[in-house]
């Protein structure tokens, strides 16, 4: 299986890097494939060369994990304190209550809506 190259753990984890993200399956699969290929007729020699390159492949997906988790955690947003939470809920809530209102005053407008309304809840 050829490797194609990953962005490093030294490239900028300011945005979240699409590409790293989707090679995680792939990597596991891999892994997960060359840990449990050791049959028992392996030499001693082909068992610590597998050993080998199983230890770098797990190094390889920990790197890979540990740059995506630091890059989640410079994303916007990611790590919001509770004054900031309820900053938020406060704000979203207050733009409910005005869309709820332009709602409520477009129903007002249109001709015979308030009837239908009516006619609903009948």
């Amino acid at each position: 299986m050829a490797s194609t190259p990953l962005p490093s753990a030294t490239t900028t984890t300011t945005t979240l890097s699409a590409e790293l993200a989707a090679s995680l399956h792939p990597q596991l699969v891999h892994l997960t494939s060359l840990a449990s290929a050791s049959p028992a007729h392996e030499s001693d020699h082909e068992a610590r060369l597998n050993k080998l390159e199983v230890g770098k492949h797990a190094t390889k997906l920990r790197t890979t994990l540990a740059t995506l988790k630091a890059q989640v955690g410079h994303l916007p947003s990611g790590n919001l304190s509770l004054e900031d939470q309820e900053w938020l809920i406060e704000k979203l809530e207050k733009e409910l209550e005005g869309r709820t209102r332009d709602v409520a005053h477009l129903a007002t407008l249109i001709p015979g809506a308030g009837e239908q309304d009516k006619m609903e809840t009948d």
